[in-house]
């Protein structure tokens, strides 16, 4: 069963948006891993600073401690911004290969419209 022109420019219409609504969360996504390494770079310079300059045995442990919880919780960020991205990248692919049967499906269409009007016209 062939779908009609119609049918076949709207789920291209929709797959547009959805490409267009994918590359915004990309874009989303680029800035907040960006965000997010300048931060933990950031906290990681100051934990540094402060278990340099302090001479304190308590004080330095605590904050050593802190530095390895904050750098588990950067991993994990990084590790579910990095999920994210795939997920993002996984959905582009998929989008592209629906355009593509899309428009390989109104090609096709359009080539049997000209292949009834032939035959209607007798030519």
């Amino acid at each position: 069963m062939t779908m009609n022109e119609g049918q076949i420019n709207r789920q291209l219409s929709q797959v547009s948006e959805d490409q267009e609504v994918n590359r915004k969360q990309r874009w989303q996504l680029e800035e907040l891993e960006e965000d997010c390494q300048r931060l933990s770079s950031q906290h990681q310079e100051y934990l540094a600073d402060v278990l340099q300059f302090n001479e304190e045995e308590d004080i330095r442990q605590y904050f050593s401690l802190e530095e390895d919880e904050v750098t588990a919780a950067h991993k994990k960020n990084f590790f579910e911004l990095e999920e994210q991205k795939d997920a993002l990248y996984k959905e582009s692919k998929q989008l592209l290969v629906a355009e593509e049967e899309l428009l390989q499906a109104r090609k096709d269409q359009l080539f049997e419209n000209t292949k009834e009007k032939e035959k209607v016209d007798g030519t």
